[in-house]
């Protein structure tokens, strides 16, 4: 019997090519595939929106360098263009276009309307290139973000009467940011006031000039740090003569987990003032009041320095959450949606092919297998819709007077085929429930509890629904006596960094990414969402939702 290889390598070019493109259609990334001689062999309709191409201009056999024509008339500045120039710019993007490798390379592009574009490109000989293009512009505008609150910092600490240096809490006592002023205090050159140099370099320095003594200047800097490293560590108040004869008022405070920020305020005038007015009490109370006043008010630039620093870190570390979500997302779609294809386009080309010499219960079998692999894509396809949208757009909340009673018994018929098929017995306890809440979000939860209950509960198996009041809420129940989870499964369930293909008891694929939209769109809707479950003993999910709706 041919394979699912075999198969798909004697279909037709004309089908093979409509599979291709439903495949390439369905992602949210623009293809286009280019021939080894340059001309257009297939592209998605994400690539010809994403360009302004009409269906017309990026036709299959239209040329490249025809194709980069039509983009660099459309865009605005193309105007000061003469026809020469137009031809050499042409040529200059065309060999851009055309450099590409076995291993894909990635580049940047700013599109004429602002957005950001990363562009993947990659060759097979014989075959021609591909080329992928991402829209990355909200991760552009993260990091300009990034890059402005690092400019209103630097600039506030400009701005400051005081010397300030932010260290890391790394070994060698790394400078993160230091202001001019803090520079101009010490005498520093400013390539020293770089983030990245090192305490020793500083202590370096010093030495060459002076600072610590006659001697070989490494050794002296070395041993002043091993004799200060913990002064980096703790919070410390103190005063130092530079050599130039300066005093300064040295502050240091420790910010967790982060590193330290000294502030040094040059108080020579002061320390004079002092020792000229020692005998004057009046004159020392001022001086140590306006002392305290300059205390105070460093204080709250610490404050508001350190709350400066952790908005970066945070900021930082939202941008790389979001791409490895993403890249995670992408890897396990990638896989999910190849298996029920090759399990659609394998049984129908069974048909097609040998439809006439199969026996009617081979042929109800395929066209079962097809229905399987299809519902399970269009499952998936949809809980991707919906949680692409909670992350995209923001969820729209439709609220309403909803039977959940009904809708409960509506999602119920939706899986009695595939739980009739599996000879499990759906228990209903659904009570007569009237809410304030979203009718599609409640459909939706429903339907993915549903759906994992029936996947993961073996044949003869029995699933328990029910819906009643509790109060001032609404509690609806799935459960199964199903292949159940361990603790540490438990603990990852909700976990988009953790999602993973899971197979059910008769091969339904999934991949988690359904009980994402249930958290996402029970936690909308004001309420929480928990399981228990046990391996060989079943899963319980629970839902509790306010019947007066969400309080925003």
């Amino acid at each position: 019997m041919p394979t699912n290889a075999d198969q798909f390598a004697d279909m037709p070019d004309a089908a093979r090519l409509a599979l291709f493109e439903s495949v390439v259609e369905a992602i949210d990334q623009a293809v286009v595939v280019w021939s080894d001689d340059n001309l257009l062999i297939f592209c998605n309709k994400r690539f010809r929106d994403m360009w302004g191409y009409s269906d017309e201009d990026a036709a299959p056999g239209v040329a490249a360098r025809d194709l980069l024509r039509n983009y660099l008339r459309q865009n605005p500045s193309a105007e000061k263009y003469t026809d020469a120039q137009l031809e050499n710019e042409i040529e200059l993007r065309f060999a851009i276009v055309t450099e590409s490798d076995e291993v894909a390379k990635s580049t940047q592009f700013s599109h004429y309307d602002g957005r950001q574009l990363l562009i993947r490109r990659f060759e097979k000989p014989g075959l021609g290139r591909v080329s992928t293009y991402s829209d990355i512009t909200p991760l552009k505008e993260t990091e300009n973000q990034l890059v402005k609150k690092t400019d209103i910092l630097r600039s506030t600490l400009d701005a400051m009467d005081q010397g300030v240096a932010i260290w890391s809490d790394e070994d060698d006592e790394i400078l993160e940011l230091c202001n001019n002023r803090f520079l101009e205090l010490w005498g520093y050159p400013e390539e020293l006031g770089k983030p990245g140099t090192t305490a020793m370099q500083f202590l370096t320095y010093d030495a060459e000039r002076g600072e610590f003594g006659a001697g070989d200047p490494q050794k002296l800097a070395r041993k002043y740090l091993d004799r200060v490293r913990d002064y980096f560590d703790r919070e410390t108040d103190d005063l130092h003569t530079t050599v130039d004869g300066k005093t300064l008022y040295i502050r240091r405070r420790v910010i967790e987990g982060f590193g330290s920020v000294s502030t040094f305020t040059d108080v020579s005038n002061l320390k004079k003032t002092e020792d000229d007015l020692r005998d004057s009490q009046a004159q020392l109370k001022y001086q140590i009041e306006l002392l305290q006043n300059r205390e105070a008010e460093l204080e709250k630039q610490r404050s508001y320095l350190e709350n400066l620093t952790v908005e970066l870190d945070q900021a930082r570390n939202v941008s790389v959450k979001m791409n490895q979500e993403k890249d995670r997302l992408f890897s396990i779609l990638a896989h999910d949606l190849l298996g029920p294809f090759n399990a659609i386009i394998g049984f129908s080309s069974l048909l097609k092919l040998r439809a006439e010499h199969l026996d009617p219960p081979k042929i109800v079998e395929a066209a079962d297998a097809i229905n399987e692999s299809a519902t399970g894509l269009h499952q998936l396809l949809a809980n991707l819709l919906e949680w692409s949208r909670t992350q995209m757009d923001g969820v729209v909340v439709d609220l309403s007077q909803v039977a959940v009673h009904e809708i409960a018994a509506e999602v119920q018929e939706l899986f009695r085929a595939s739980a009739n098929q599996k000879n499990i017995t759906i228990v209903d306890d659904i009570q007569t429930v009237t809410a304030t809440t979203d009718s599609n979000m409640i459909a939706a939860v429903l339907r993915n509890l549903l759906s994992n209950a029936v996947k993961f509960t073996p044949e003869g198996g029995t699933i328990a629904l029910s819906a009643a009041l509790d109060g001032r809420d609404f509690i609806l129940g799935v459960t199964d006596t199903g292949i159940g989870m361990p603790p540490d499964q438990l603990e990852k369930l909700f976990s988009l960094e953790n999602l993973n293909t899971l197979n059910g008891t008769l091969g339904e694929i999934g991949t988690g990414l359904g009980l994402q939209v249930c958290k996402d769109f029970v936690e909308t809707l004001g309420g929480t969402i928990s399981i228990d479950s046990k391996p060989a003993e079943g899963t319980s999910f629970r839902v509790v939702l306010p019947v007066a709706g969400p309080d925003k």
